[in-house]
């Protein structure tokens, strides 16, 4: 049966080359797929590679010169990170188990996160979630994956270049593994979702509006009319994600009328109130007589202190940790198949990373630390939005912290 046997993607930035297939193109082909993961068995002579590839118009040469294949002693091996069905249980398991001391390490240090978290003083949003998104979010997933690659246990993309992966798909269930973040940066706010990938789909900015877009993209219509139709389309969809995103930052300072908001973010009442009708249906914001008050974490400048404090607390927390077990987890996990093609452990920690700081996230909401994406009372399950203005993160990178 054809279809997708692989997940793949890039670190880094694909540059299009006019005489070379790009990468996307070459790994969404079938016969590619089927031939990397005969390869990922067992290393192939060089005879087994044309009629593998069939008539995708691929050849190995393409694959050569992608950095997805090599010819080592008269046979191909692979030479990017391709994990098997085989390989994500291992690592699921070698994964979950480092992920309790990351865990330990930050519940060692709850009194004073807990500390922290009392600044943010928005009624009716959760501590926990706030948590969720500032430690789970902004420092495991994007300040630890920044910090694996300074100190050299990551590999960088090379310049106008990048290291592909990919993952055979496997019936492995990934309910409560918090690794994914959605994100949409627009002039003066930003709008992310944070959760697993296994509750779909997420009814939340920026994914709502991504699946307008992809369906706008897909429409079938001539090509004449999609050329005069769908941009602007695709246009509006983002200036109405940007305005929600400043009701939403007008939120932060507590509940306000619709006047008020619509003020605020610099937009007539009679626009805001679809948007605020919208927010509402998602669970991003609730009305109470005739004012409304957020419901999930939004962050503005002022926030920055507590932004920065729990940052840090999560950057001590990870340089220890990463410094204390990457030699044992590169040996425990020997025996993967990038590892037994030689594909440098580095390459292939991004990937793993993602396993163990989306554990570590699912057992800090058992803890109670975190707010339960799969509580109850959510009415959308699987993940936490969340609105920033951009220079929450910005201005920490400025400063050179």
């Amino acid at each position: 049966m054809r279809g997708n046997l692989l997940r793949y993607g890039i670190i880094g930035t694909e540059t299009e080359i006019e005489s070379q297939p790009s990468f996307s193109f070459v790994m969404s082909q079938f016969e590619v797929q089927k031939l990397l993961l005969d390869i990922a068995q067992s290393p192939r002579p060089p005879e087994f590679i044309g009629p593998a590839l069939g008539s995708s118009e691929i050849s190995h040469q393409d694959l050569e010169e992608l950095g997805l294949i090599r010819r080592e002693d008269e046979r191909y091996v692979l030479s990017f990170t391709l994990l098997t069905k085989a390989d994500a249980g291992i690592v699921r398991r070698v994964g979950e188990e480092s992920a309790r001391s990351l865990a330990a390490d930050l519940l060692g240090r709850r009194d004073e996160i807990e500390r922290a978290l009392s600044s943010y003083n928005v009624g009716g949003v959760e501590a926990g979630a706030v948590a969720f998104i500032l430690l789970g979010c902004f420092s495991l997933d994007w300040d630890g994956l920044t910090l694996a690659a300074e100190r050299g246990y990551a590999a960088t993309a090379p310049k106008d270049g990048y290291i592909p992966w990919a993952q055979e798909r496997a019936e492995l269930s990934l309910r409560s593994i918090y690794w994914g973040s959605h994100n949409e940066y627009l002039p003066d706010v930003v709008v992310t979702s944070f959760g697993d990938h296994f509750s779909r789909p997420r009814y939340a900015l920026p994914d709502s509006i991504w699946r307008l877009e992809l369906h706008l993209a897909e429409a079938e219509m001539p090509a004449s009319v999609a050329s005069k139709l769908v941009g602007p389309a695709q246009q509006a969809l983002n200036r109405m994600m940007g305005d929600a995103g400043r009701l939403m930052l007008a939120l932060r300072e507590g509940e306000k009328t619709l006047d008020e908001l619509a003020e605020k973010a610099d937009m007539r009442a009679e626009d805001a109130e679809p948007l605020m009708e919208l927010l509402a249906e998602l669970d991003y914001a609730v009305q109470e007589g005739a004012s409304y008050r957020a419901r999930i974490p939004v962050f503005t400048p002022a926030d920055l202190p507590l932004v920065e404090e729990l940052r840090g607390i999560g950057e001590s927390v990870l340089e220890g940790w990463m410094g204390s077990r990457y030699d044992e987890l590169r040996e425990q996990l020997a025996e993967i198949t990038p590892m037994r093609f030689g594909v440098d452990f580095a390459e292939t920690f991004a990937q793993i990373w993602h396993y163990i700081f989306g554990a570590a996230n699912g057992q800090l909401v058992e803890a109670g630390l975190f707010a339960d994406p799969y509580a109850e009372e959510r009415r959308y399950k699987g993940f936490i939005p969340c609105v920033w203005h951009p220079d929450v993160w910005r201005r920490r990178e400025a400063e050179g912290n």
